[in-house]
């Protein structure tokens, strides 16, 4: 070990009180075996369970663990940031505390780190004690994100990682408030290993990530790095107004020669078609121009230097 600091380790919590004692036995063991000092970050993100009492009673016994309770249920994403935000280690780990990812992993993300790694993302290779539907589902949206978005994310990987304080404070400092943090790690592309690893199932409880919720966080994931939606309605929209002005004069001709089965309801539909796609074309190129607003409101640099640029 060469980088004598602080690590911190951000845990969102939403109604987990079976499972904080065990995360945080299991945590203390493994952090100890790593030569550094550390914290241990709670996010009370409007529980309403027994999570803030457990936490408080951690918090009074063991001068490492903090807690920062949230005035209601803000999200996964902002309950992180929130955790980045006060946060003083050098390199943190995000991880939650469903003991799905486990804590006897950060030793392995902490060497990464200290062999150079600004980011050590935890790779899943294999999800245990989920949905068929859950993984389908999963899997397709991060190959889906990897074709849309024009860097790199590593697939099969959530918000268990390892980051430099360098990729956290790039993060808080980016105005944007519906933050994407697996995203906006990738999208800083400071240099990135990844470690496998196998999930398991919850100690205990259920998921706290509905159905809906997972849909929100793609469209948000999608539509807060990628113009590509926009660029599809355009692209259907000039496909459309095309294929209908090389239609027009083809249906005209079999009407002169007399073609049965071409009434006049086969004009109404193509000009509808026609209208259809001119709409939509001209719909995909306000798109654009919005699309191109939205990111300047989000006011991402440009570009960023390196960690160990001097």
């Amino acid at each position: 070990m060469t980088k004598d600091s602080m690590l911190s380790i951000i845990v969102p919590v939403f109604n987990e009180d079976e499972c904080i004692d065990e995360f945080y036995s299991r945590t203390v063991r493994t952090l100890s075996t790593i030569e550094c000092n550390f914290e241990i970050i709670f996010i009370n993100d409007g529980s309403i369970d027994r999570s803030l009492e457990i936490l408080t009673q951690l918090r009074a016994s063991d001068s490492r663990v903090k807690v920062i309770s949230l005035s209601r249920n803000f999200g996964h994403q902002n309950a992180v940031t929130a955790g980045l935000a006060h946060c003083i280690g050098k390199s943190v780990v995000v991880i939650d505390c469903d003991l799905q990812d486990p804590p006897e992993l950060i030793p392995q993300l902490y060497e990464a780190w200290i062999a150079g790694a600004a980011v050590v993302n935890a790779v899943r290779r294999n999800r245990e004690g989920e949905t068929y539907f859950k993984k389908i589902t999963a899997k397709s949206f991060y190959r889906l994100f990897q074709r849309m978005v024009p860097f790199d994310i590593p697939l099969d990987s959530g918000d268990f990682r390892l980051m430099d304080r360098v990729v956290v404070d790039t993060i808080l400092n980016l105005p944007e408030k519906n933050k994407f943090i697996r995203g906006l790690v990738a999208w800083s592309g400071f240099t990135q290993v990844s470690i496998e690893y196998e999930r398991s199932s919850r100690f205990a409880g259920t998921t706290k990530y509905s159905l809906s919720k997972m849909l929100k966080l793609s469209i948000d994931a999608i539509t807060s790095f990628s113009l590509t939606p926009l660029r599809i309605a355009s692209l259907l929209g000039f496909a459309l107004f095309f294929l209908s002005t090389l239609t027009i004069p083809v249906i005209a001709v079999l009407r002169i020669f007399g073609i049965s089965g071409l009434g006049g309801q086969t004009t109404v539909i193509e000009f509808v078609v026609l209208f259809g796609g001119l709409n939509l074309l001209i719909l995909g190129v306000v798109g654009e121009y919005v699309g191109h607003l939205l990111v300047e409101v989000k006011g991402r640099p440009t570009y960023l230097l390196d960690v160990d640029n001097d």
